[in-house]
């Protein structure tokens, strides 16, 4: 009768353990970089269909609101939007704001700045809400909402959401390179929803910081 010894088991195991030791991280990582990417696609696709639906009850282009506030504009879109609100929240050290929180937990932040043209203001979006690591680029992400007053008239397929530097890249050359944003990605965090957003919605393996 055929049976294995406790050496060949021991080596299975082991074995099986260096396999498993390899394989799980990676099988992490990848189902860290899907939910991500996919939390982040959504919370654009909810933003950038409020923002035409209450481009529809003004009858006004968001490109033509005239008064272009954080606020404002949000009073505009917010009822568009199932979230709730909570005040007065200190998100990073220099700032205290409100966030509203989404049913899946993603969180948006009304911010200025954080990349974003002149005559516009950024929607920071963290993926998993108020859990860590809070940090760009990893769980945290701006979009930009813009009058593109300074773009010129030929200005390309101009929207009026967009991932943080991708309209600026526009403004300098067209049309945009993967490489570019790639590069503006590992320069500064908050840029790489555009390298997200051109990737169609996918965080590829040679995205330059670990989830």
């Amino acid at each position: 009768m055929f049976a294995f010894t406790l050496s060949e088991v021991l080596i299975t195991l082991v074995i099986i353990g260096i396999i498993a030791g390899l394989t799980v991280p990676v099988l992490i990582q990848y189902h860290k970089r899907v939910e991500t990417a996919s939390r982040l696609k959504k919370t654009y696709s909810a933003l950038a269909q409020a923002i035409k639906l209450a481009e529809t009850e003004s009858g006004i282009p968001a490109l033509q609101w005239e008064y272009f506030s954080t606020s404002l504009a949000w009073e505009k879109i917010s009822k568009y939007l199932s979230t709730t609100e909570k005040e007065d929240v200190k998100y990073d050290s220099n700032s205290t704001g409100t966030l509203y929180i989404f049913g899946d937990g993603t969180t948006i932040y009304l911010s200025a700045g954080f990349g974003c043209l002149g005559d516009a203001h950024g929607y920071v979006a963290d993926v998993n809400g108020e859990k860590g690591p809070n940090a760009w680029g990893r769980d945290r992400f701006t979009f930009c909402h813009h009058r593109y007053i300074h773009v010129p008239n030929d200005y390309p397929n101009a929207k009026t959401l967009e991932p943080a530097k991708t309209a600026e890249r526009l403004r300098q050359t067209n049309p945009i390179t993967r490489e570019q944003l790639l590069d503006d990605c590992k320069k500064e965090a908050y840029y790489c929803s555009s390298l997200i957003m051109y990737d169609g919605w996918e965080i590829k393996s040679d995205y330059p910081y670990k989830l």
